[in-house]
């Protein structure tokens, strides 16, 4: 990630478990990765139920008028992902 990566470990619900001190998103009451507006509805939909299956999930969302891409890898213990996010690399 070249030193501009974030590394999370989420709950099977979403939420931060183990949180980088670096992080993208600031802000108080976000307490998981579908607290904001960033991503969008129909977005999450398909993220919580890839979650649901134990799948892995690429994704991006645009905040503060910066592009940035996600991946979420399933830990395989009790329904855990590690949330890890970095700048855009490609073009908006």
């Amino acid at each position: 990630m070249n030193g501009s990566g974030h590394i999370h470990l989420l709950g099977s619900d979403g939420r931060f478990l183990l949180r980088s001190q670096n992080v993208i998103v600031q802000g108080e009451g976000i307490n998981s990765i579908f607290d904001g507006p960033y991503i969008a509805a129909d977005q999450q939909a398909e993220i919580r139920a890839k979650m649901q299956r134990q799948e892995c999930v690429y994704s991006e969302f645009r905040y503060q008028g910066a592009n940035y891409h996600f991946y979420l890898e399933p830990v395989g213990l009790n329904g855990w992902y590690l949330f890890c996010a970095n700048s855009w690399w490609g073009t908006s």
